[in-house]
């Protein structure tokens, strides 16, 4: 027989409730804190901090004022620069995050206007020789200028050597290693950087092989 009324259903208990030990005790929880707090003012920890701020002091801090810019130059906080003294970046180009422009004592970076950087590109104006004679960290340093002309757009982690032009307007893809002279409007990738074709009609045929000099 049905019963006219069910019997009242008590709530059920929680199950986090009825585990034991499942709820961390609250000195265990500040115990992890403190532990995060010791290592964050340790002095490994500081010591990192110190050798960071160093660099970049010394990589960008002190470099950017001695850079001769024209207006509407944009610069990453976090773009390197060496021999800042030997760098000319003109009107309204980009540097991008985590670029670097090391120019040489002898040597320099000269930048066009309006030229783009995507993040990661490197241009350095000096390079190791490689004499067989010579262990590799005493060779000699080969200094030649990097001259980027007007409109140029440099991909991600483009790598442009020492002594190398670019033309006005050429673009070079992400990856690219330029280590030879680009023509004006050309499209270069590849490692080492070739031309693959020209931006320009007028300009078509001169784009085989090699970005030459």
């Amino acid at each position: 027989m049905v019963p006219e009324k069910f019997p009242p259903v008590e709530p059920p208990t929680s199950v986090a409730a009825s585990v034991v030990g499942q709820v961390p005790h609250e000195g265990n929880r500040w115990q992890k804190v403190l532990k995060v707090l010791r290592w964050t003012f340790s002095f490994t920890m500081l010591r990192c901090l110190a050798r960071w701020w160093g660099y970049y002091v010394h990589e960008h801090v002190s470099q950017v004022p001695q850079i001769r810019k024209g207006k509407g130059v944009w610069i990453h906080p976090t773009a390197s620069f060496r021999n800042g003294h030997n760098i000319v970046i003109g009107d309204y180009s980009h540097v991008n995050r985590d670029c670097c422009l090391w120019a040489g004592k002898n040597s320099r970076i000269l930048l066009g206007s309006f030229v783009l950087m995507g993040p990661g590109v490197r241009i350095h104006a000096t390079n190791h020789s490689a004499d067989l004679h010579l262990p590799m960290m005493l060779q000699p340093l080969r200094e030649a200028d990097v001259v980027i002309e007007d409109d140029v757009w440099l991909g991600a982690n483009v790598i442009v050597t020492s002594g190398v032009r670019i033309g006005r307007g050429a673009i070079v893809a992400a990856g690219a290693v330029v280590t030879k002279d680009v023509p004006p409007y050309a499209i270069v990738g590849g490692v080492p950087a070739k031309v693959l074709r020209m931006r320009l009609p007028s300009v078509e045929g001169g784009g085989d092989g090699e970005a030459r000099r």
